[in-house]
Protein backbone atom coordinates (compact mmCIF):
# COMPACT_ATOMS: atom_id res chain seq x y z
CA UNK A 1 0.00 0.00 0.00
CA UNK A 2 2.74 2.52 1.00
CA UNK A 3 4.64 1.70 -2.23
CA UNK A 4 1.37 2.98 -4.10
CA UNK A 5 1.55 6.07 -2.11
CA UNK A 6 5.10 6.78 -3.15
CA UNK A 7 4.51 5.73 -6.88
CA UNK A 8 1.47 8.59 -6.90
CA UNK A 9 3.61 10.96 -5.34
CA UNK A 10 6.65 10.62 -7.28
CA UNK A 11 4.13 10.87 -10.72
CA UNK A 12 1.95 14.05 -9.20
CA UNK A 13 5.53 15.50 -8.32
CA UNK A 14 7.26 14.45 -11.84
CA UNK A 15 3.99 15.89 -13.54
CA UNK A 16 4.52 19.36 -11.40
CA UNK A 17 8.22 19.61 -12.61
CA UNK A 18 7.11 19.00 -16.37
CA UNK A 19 5.15 21.51 -16.56
CA UNK A 20 7.18 24.21 -14.35
CA UNK A 21 9.68 23.24 -16.77
CA UNK A 22 7.37 23.93 -19.63
CA UNK A 23 6.03 27.34 -18.39
CA UNK A 24 9.55 28.45 -17.51
CA UNK A 25 10.77 27.47 -21.12
CA UNK A 26 7.58 29.33 -22.71
CA UNK A 27 8.15 32.37 -20.67
CA UNK A 28 11.74 32.40 -21.93
CA UNK A 29 10.88 32.03 -25.43
CA UNK A 30 8.26 34.84 -25.21
CA UNK A 31 10.56 36.79 -23.14
CA UNK A 32 13.01 36.48 -26.38
CA UNK A 33 10.61 37.30 -28.95
CA UNK A 34 9.19 40.69 -26.75
CA UNK A 35 12.95 42.02 -26.42
CA UNK A 36 13.46 41.28 -29.89
CA UNK A 37 10.35 43.01 -31.53
CA UNK A 38 10.82 46.12 -28.51
CA UNK A 39 7.33 45.04 -26.57
CA UNK A 40 6.72 46.91 -23.39
CA UNK A 41 5.16 44.41 -20.64
CA UNK A 42 1.44 45.25 -20.92
CA UNK A 43 -0.52 47.07 -17.84
CA UNK A 44 -1.90 44.86 -15.45
CA UNK A 45 -5.01 44.94 -14.09
CA UNK A 46 -4.90 45.85 -10.40
CA UNK A 47 -6.80 43.92 -7.57
CA UNK A 48 -6.45 43.83 -3.82
CA UNK A 49 -6.08 40.59 -2.70
CA UNK A 50 -3.81 37.63 -3.60
CA UNK A 51 -4.08 35.59 -6.90
CA UNK A 52 -7.00 38.12 -7.94
CA UNK A 53 -9.53 36.77 -5.86
CA UNK A 54 -11.50 39.96 -5.49
CA UNK A 55 -11.52 40.39 -9.49
CA UNK A 56 -12.73 36.48 -9.49
CA UNK A 57 -15.41 37.36 -6.68
CA UNK A 58 -16.98 40.33 -9.08
CA UNK A 59 -17.23 37.87 -11.99
CA UNK A 60 -19.14 35.60 -9.74
CA UNK A 61 -21.74 38.17 -9.15
CA UNK A 62 -21.72 39.75 -12.55
CA UNK A 63 -21.78 36.40 -14.63
CA UNK A 64 -22.81 34.01 -11.76
CA UNK A 65 -19.90 31.72 -13.66
CA UNK A 66 -17.25 30.03 -11.94
CA UNK A 67 -13.49 30.33 -12.73
CA UNK A 68 -10.19 30.17 -11.86
CA UNK A 69 -6.95 32.60 -11.73
CA UNK A 70 -5.42 32.49 -14.95
CA UNK A 71 -3.37 34.89 -17.01
CA UNK A 72 -4.96 36.72 -20.56
CA UNK A 73 -4.04 39.97 -22.53
CA UNK A 74 -6.75 42.09 -24.45
CA UNK A 75 -5.74 44.61 -26.11
CA UNK A 76 -7.06 47.39 -28.54
CA UNK A 77 -4.16 48.66 -30.52
CA UNK A 78 -4.56 48.67 -33.78
CA UNK A 79 -0.32 47.46 -34.28
CA UNK A 80 -1.21 44.58 -32.22
CA UNK A 81 -4.63 43.57 -33.96
CA UNK A 82 -2.95 43.99 -37.54
CA UNK A 83 0.03 42.12 -36.63
CA UNK A 84 -2.38 39.14 -34.86
CA UNK A 85 -5.05 39.06 -37.64
CA UNK A 86 -2.41 40.16 -41.09
CA UNK A 87 1.18 41.13 -40.97
CA UNK A 88 2.44 38.08 -38.21
CA UNK A 89 -0.68 35.71 -38.76
CA UNK A 90 1.38 32.74 -38.57
CA UNK A 91 2.76 33.15 -35.42
CA UNK A 92 -0.41 33.10 -33.54
CA UNK A 93 -2.92 29.91 -32.83
CA UNK A 94 -5.82 29.16 -31.27
CA UNK A 95 -3.88 26.82 -28.71
CA UNK A 96 -4.46 23.18 -27.80
CA UNK A 97 -6.39 24.83 -25.03
CA UNK A 98 -9.05 26.44 -26.72
CA UNK A 99 -9.46 23.79 -29.35
CA UNK A 100 -9.80 20.82 -27.01
CA UNK A 101 -12.32 23.39 -25.53
CA UNK A 102 -14.39 23.52 -28.20
CA UNK A 103 -13.84 20.43 -29.75
CA UNK A 104 -17.16 18.45 -28.47
CA UNK A 105 -19.41 21.21 -29.00
CA UNK A 106 -18.08 22.69 -32.25
CA UNK A 107 -15.69 19.87 -33.81
CA UNK A 108 -13.00 20.43 -36.13
CA UNK A 109 -13.64 23.36 -38.05
CA UNK A 110 -12.50 27.33 -38.91
CA UNK A 111 -13.10 28.02 -34.90
CA UNK A 112 -10.73 25.02 -33.48
CA UNK A 113 -7.82 24.47 -36.31
CA UNK A 114 -4.91 25.83 -36.74
CA UNK A 115 -2.18 26.08 -40.00
CA UNK A 116 -3.32 24.03 -42.83
CA UNK A 117 -6.38 23.00 -41.39
CA UNK A 118 -7.93 26.43 -40.85
CA UNK A 119 -6.81 27.45 -44.45
CA UNK A 120 -8.88 24.23 -45.65
CA UNK A 121 -11.80 25.29 -43.58
CA UNK A 122 -11.47 29.26 -44.39
CA UNK A 123 -11.63 27.70 -48.43
CA UNK A 124 -14.63 26.15 -47.97
CA UNK A 125 -16.61 29.24 -46.55
CA UNK A 126 -14.88 31.88 -48.64
CA UNK A 127 -17.58 31.21 -51.92
CA UNK A 128 -20.22 32.14 -49.42
CA UNK A 129 -19.11 35.49 -48.35
CA UNK A 130 -18.60 36.65 -51.86
CA UNK A 131 -19.38 40.28 -53.23
CA UNK A 132 -22.93 39.35 -54.98
CA UNK A 133 -23.97 37.17 -52.43
CA UNK A 134 -23.52 39.41 -49.50
CA UNK A 135 -25.06 42.28 -51.20
CA UNK A 136 -28.17 40.75 -52.19
CA UNK A 137 -30.67 41.37 -48.96
CA UNK A 138 -33.73 40.01 -50.61
CA UNK A 139 -32.89 36.93 -48.20
CA UNK A 140 -32.64 38.70 -45.57
CA UNK A 141 -35.65 40.58 -46.07
CA UNK A 142 -37.51 37.57 -46.76
CA UNK A 143 -36.23 36.65 -42.88
CA UNK A 144 -36.53 39.82 -41.36
CA UNK A 145 -40.63 39.87 -42.30
CA UNK A 146 -41.23 36.85 -40.71
CA UNK A 147 -39.24 37.67 -37.79
CA UNK A 148 -42.32 41.23 -37.69
CA UNK A 149 -45.13 39.18 -38.39
CA UNK A 150 -43.72 37.02 -34.96
CA UNK A 151 -44.12 39.46 -33.14
CA UNK A 152 -46.78 39.78 -30.71
CA UNK A 153 -49.51 42.11 -31.29
CA UNK A 154 -51.83 43.56 -27.91
CA UNK A 155 -55.92 44.32 -28.57
CA UNK A 156 -55.09 47.30 -30.20
CA UNK A 157 -53.15 45.96 -32.94
CA UNK A 158 -49.59 47.36 -31.80
CA UNK A 159 -46.48 45.16 -31.11
CA UNK A 160 -46.99 44.27 -27.16
CA UNK A 161 -43.95 44.43 -24.80
CA UNK A 162 -41.79 41.17 -25.15
CA UNK A 163 -38.28 39.71 -24.88
CA UNK A 164 -36.58 39.78 -28.67
CA UNK A 165 -33.77 37.74 -27.89
CA UNK A 166 -35.39 34.33 -28.97
CA UNK A 167 -37.14 35.62 -32.07
CA UNK A 168 -33.21 37.42 -32.95
CA UNK A 169 -31.81 33.98 -32.15
CA UNK A 170 -34.16 32.30 -34.91
CA UNK A 171 -34.03 35.20 -37.77
CA UNK A 172 -29.97 34.62 -36.74
CA UNK A 173 -30.55 30.24 -37.51
CA UNK A 174 -32.89 31.10 -40.41
CA UNK A 175 -30.11 33.63 -41.93
CA UNK A 176 -27.34 31.28 -41.69
CA UNK A 177 -28.78 28.49 -42.62
CA UNK A 178 -29.96 29.93 -45.58
CA UNK A 179 -26.84 31.60 -46.32
CA UNK A 180 -24.42 28.97 -45.41
CA UNK A 181 -26.36 26.03 -46.38
CA UNK A 182 -28.60 26.67 -49.02
CA UNK A 183 -31.77 26.03 -47.35
CA UNK A 184 -33.37 27.48 -44.37
CA UNK A 185 -34.32 25.68 -41.33
CA UNK A 186 -37.54 28.09 -41.35
CA UNK A 187 -37.29 28.29 -36.99
CA UNK A 188 -39.19 31.41 -37.21
CA UNK A 189 -42.06 29.04 -38.22
CA UNK A 190 -42.85 27.39 -35.04
CA UNK A 191 -43.76 31.35 -33.84
CA UNK A 192 -46.34 31.56 -36.79
CA UNK A 193 -47.52 28.18 -35.87
CA UNK A 194 -45.95 26.02 -38.16
CA UNK A 195 -44.20 22.72 -37.73
CA UNK A 196 -41.28 22.38 -35.83
CA UNK A 197 -38.98 20.08 -37.34
CA UNK A 198 -36.92 20.53 -40.17
CA UNK A 199 -38.80 17.46 -41.97
CA UNK A 200 -39.33 19.28 -45.36
CA UNK A 201 -35.85 19.06 -45.76
CA UNK A 202 -35.77 15.44 -45.81
CA UNK A 203 -35.58 14.54 -42.18
CA UNK A 204 -37.05 15.45 -38.67
CA UNK A 205 -35.02 17.51 -36.62
CA UNK A 206 -36.67 19.34 -34.36
CA UNK A 207 -35.59 23.31 -34.54
CA UNK A 208 -36.77 24.12 -30.72
CA UNK A 209 -34.53 20.85 -29.28
CA UNK A 210 -32.07 22.33 -31.11
CA UNK A 211 -32.33 25.95 -30.27
CA UNK A 212 -32.25 25.06 -26.68
CA UNK A 213 -28.93 22.61 -26.88
CA UNK A 214 -27.09 25.41 -28.82
CA UNK A 215 -27.87 27.89 -25.83
CA UNK A 216 -26.94 25.48 -23.10
CA UNK A 217 -23.61 24.57 -24.98
CA UNK A 218 -22.67 28.21 -25.40
CA UNK A 219 -23.05 28.74 -21.53
CA UNK A 220 -21.19 25.61 -21.24
CA UNK A 221 -18.11 27.15 -23.61
CA UNK A 222 -18.11 30.43 -21.73
CA UNK A 223 -18.02 28.49 -18.64
CA UNK A 224 -15.22 26.25 -19.12
CA UNK A 225 -13.40 29.12 -21.17
CA UNK A 226 -13.45 30.77 -17.78
CA UNK A 227 -11.36 28.06 -16.25
CA UNK A 228 -8.69 28.24 -19.25
CA UNK A 229 -6.44 25.04 -18.65
CA UNK A 230 -8.67 23.76 -16.44
CA UNK A 231 -11.94 23.17 -18.70
CA UNK A 232 -12.02 19.94 -18.20
CA UNK A 233 -13.06 20.39 -14.75
CA UNK A 234 -16.46 21.86 -15.98
CA UNK A 235 -18.31 19.15 -17.59
CA UNK A 236 -21.27 17.20 -17.27
CA UNK A 237 -24.23 15.02 -18.78
CA UNK A 238 -26.42 17.84 -20.09
CA UNK A 239 -23.39 19.43 -21.96
CA UNK A 240 -22.51 16.39 -23.39
CA UNK A 241 -26.19 15.57 -24.68
CA UNK A 242 -26.21 19.47 -25.92
CA UNK A 243 -23.76 18.69 -27.81
CA UNK A 244 -25.03 15.06 -29.58
CA UNK A 245 -28.59 17.43 -29.99
CA UNK A 246 -26.53 20.21 -31.77
CA UNK A 247 -24.04 18.14 -33.94
CA UNK A 248 -26.45 15.50 -34.95
CA UNK A 249 -28.50 18.84 -35.96
CA UNK A 250 -25.72 19.95 -38.57
CA UNK A 251 -24.66 16.40 -39.96
CA UNK A 252 -28.51 16.10 -41.31
CA UNK A 253 -27.85 19.16 -43.44
CA UNK A 254 -24.29 17.41 -44.52
CA UNK A 255 -26.19 14.06 -45.66
CA UNK A 256 -28.73 15.72 -47.48
CA UNK A 257 -26.27 18.21 -49.21
CA UNK A 258 -24.03 14.92 -49.97
CA UNK A 259 -27.29 12.96 -51.10
CA UNK A 260 -28.25 15.96 -53.44
CA UNK A 261 -24.30 16.36 -54.91
CA UNK A 262 -24.14 12.53 -55.60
Amino acid sequence: MESKFVIFGLACATFAFCVTVDKLIQDRKHAATAARLGCQPPPRLRHRVPFGLDIIYELFRADRKKSLNTTAIFTIDPNNLQAILSTQFQDFSLGTTRRANFMPFLGHGIFTEDGDEWKQSRAMLRPHFVRSQISDLRLEETHVQSMIRALPLDASGWTAQDDLQALFFQLTLDLATSFLWGKSVNSQNTVLGGDTTTSSLGGAVDVIQFGKAFDTCSKWLANRARMHDAYWLLDGKEFRKSCKITRRFVDHFVETAMREGS
